[in-house]
């Protein structure tokens, strides 16, 4: 069993877990899963394009620079004070670009990997199950003489509802009312740490961080409402006493002015026994006129908020036991399996991470795959690893220089070049009929992140980019396909790393400029690649 004592709180500042708080943190959240998932697909391509037909004759004008004939191409200005990677690829023409292979942070653009890797190993018909044990041989009446162990598998669309529909069937297929023994969860999916390395410290109370463990149970996450008590007075937290967590609310109810005058920001202290306790103010104005302030916690310890789950579930269906644990060895030799409830296919799976860059999903599906090899409990060095050596392997990647600490983006440590992402997007479009990624991905102004990116949703662009955003503080990255003028999937990549656009800077004004000139940066680049020109950076 895992030991939690060594388990230290963290002070946090809390600004971003308040709902429509347009700061630094939201900014650096914008395509995580804190974002709603609407499952809105838009027009899907009608058919697959061949990736080998060449989309029009094309006249080189300079050295290193070649135009579509007749056309003039657009120049794509790096924003100010940022470090940029572009890659593409025209068809007909080998890959180029600028800063092609120059390292940089991916930030989400990296779910796609996780995407092509999770498709080749695991299938996309793929389901997660979790797992019923018992041995009905040793039931008495209403009494199972020995022991039930769940055996979880990291399914991280697992819901509460329907863990409780499995472990009803206890009762209501067996007529167990009492376990002469203990409830065992098995949690020996996977290994190690539950967040990567590089992951920022005071991200990790906020959903879009939870833990990729072996038990997970709405998303690891839960919401809270804090309410108004009175002026200057302590908020109260509302709807999040479930089992297992608990929140306590010291933070003071102020006007805008005052909270402004005070200096007065909203922090938390949680601890790893998913306690949270918030200090500091919150403001009530236009915006929340109801005194209401909707914020979303990450458990933080998975293993005992599934434990306490568990037992509170079995409580309320009037079943007794002995104990309920963890354990990662539990002894299966006095059990049977006696039923299970699955996950959507890895193809759902992977359609929702790529939609709403869920964080979660593409950590849990990166460790499953290697799992699917190694054979035995995954921790995120062997995720890493197998999907180095599976680039290596199948797509035929240099990988010399590339590091990755996870399979969603958001550790500070991984980089990757552009040219290296191209020949993966590259690789994704010639195998597309077997792998089914592209349609999964955002569409330019229809779903998922690209539903209103800037840059893509009007003109020649909207509806013809199907691509991955990645959004980390002072990354903001774009990565995917172009369908251009005569059908074809044009890779690119677009890696804007630096970015100063956070609104404690000073100057919001200042924010809205670099946030127009990303715009204008992937909007110039994009329709180049549209009309069959090459970008010039």
């Amino acid at each position: 069993m895992k030991l939690t004592s060594a388990r230290t709180a963290l002070p946090l500042l809390l600004a971003a877990f308040l709902s429509g708080n347009a700061d630094a943190r939201a900014q650096a959240a914008q395509d995580q899963a804190t974002q709603s998932f609407t499952g809105e697909t838009g027009v899907l391509l009608n058919k697959r394009p061949d990736p080998k037909r060449v989309a029009k004759e094309i006249e080189f004008t300079a050295p290193g620079k070649f135009r579509a004939s007749g056309a003039a191409g657009n120049t794509a200005a790096v924003p100010e004070g940022a470090t940029a990677g572009v890659a593409w690829q025209l068809p007909g023409y080998p890959a180029d670009g600028y800063n092609l292979d120059t390292f940089l942070s991916p930030a989400s653009t990296q779910k796609v990997i996780t995407a092509l890797v999770a498709a080749s190993v695991l299938g996309n018909d793929y389901r997660y199950k979790t797992e019923l044990w018992l041995d009905e041989r040793r039931i008495s009446g209403s009494t199972l003489e020995g022991d039930i162990i769940i055996r979880f598998s990291g399914a991280p669309d697992l819901t509460i509802d329907t863990y409780r529909q499995l472990l009803r069937s206890i009762k209501s297929r067996w007529g167990i009312s009492r376990v002469q023994g203990s409830v065992v969860l098995d949690t020996s999916a996977f290994s190690g740490y539950e967040r990567a390395s590089g992951w920022i410290w005071d991200d990790l109370p906020i959903c879009f961080t939870a833990p990729s463990s072996s038990i997970v149970l709405n998303h690891n996450c839960f919401n809270t409402v804090l309410a108004d008590n009175g002026s200057g007075i302590a908020a109260v937290p509302e709807k999040a006493q479930l089992p297992g967590v608990r929140v306590e609310s010291h933070a003071l109810v102020l006007t805008s002015k005052e909270k402004d005058q005070e200096n007065c920001l909203l922090e938390v202290i949680p601890s790893f026994d998913n306690k949270y306790v918030m200090y500091g103010c919150v403001a009530k104005n236009s915006a929340n006129k109801a005194g209401e302030w909707p914020m979303s916690f990450a458990v933080l310890d998975p293993e005992k908020y599934g434990t306490e789950i568990t037992a509170s579930i079995l409580e309320s269906l009037g079943i007794s036991s002995e104990a309920v644990y963890y354990s990662t060895h539990p002894s299966y030799e006095k059990t049977a399996f006696a039923g299970a409830v699955e996950s959507l296919p890895v193809s759902a799976l992977i359609r929702h991470m790529l939609l709403v860059s869920d964080n979660l999903y593409a950590d849990i599906l990166a460790k499953t795959a290697a799992r699917f090899t190694k054979r035995g409990p995954t921790a995120y060095y062997n995720a890493t690893s197998f999907i180095k050596s599976f680039l290596r392997k199948k797509v035929g990647i240099e990988l010399t220089g590339m590091r990755l600490m996870d399979g969603n983006g958001l550790s500070s440590y991984t980089l990757i070049t552009p040219r290296q992402m191209l020949k993966i997007l590259t690789y994704i479009r010639d195998h597309d009929s077997e792998l089914h990624i592209v349609n999964s991905l955002p569409r330019s102004a229809y779903t998922g992140t690209l539903r209103g990116r800037g840059s893509v949703v009007q003109g020649v662009l909207k509806g013809n980019v199907r691509a991955k955003t990645g959004t980390i503080a002072n990354v903001s990255n774009l990565a995917g396909f172009v369908v251009d003028q005569n059908g074809e999937l044009v890779p690119f990549v677009i890696y804007n790393n630096g970015l100063t656009y956070a609104k404690n800077n000073g100057s919001d004004g200042w924010r809205g400029r670099i946030m127009k000139q990303r715009n204008d940066f992937e909007k110039s680049i994009l329709e180049d690649l549209y009309y069959g020109r090459r970008p010039s950076v």
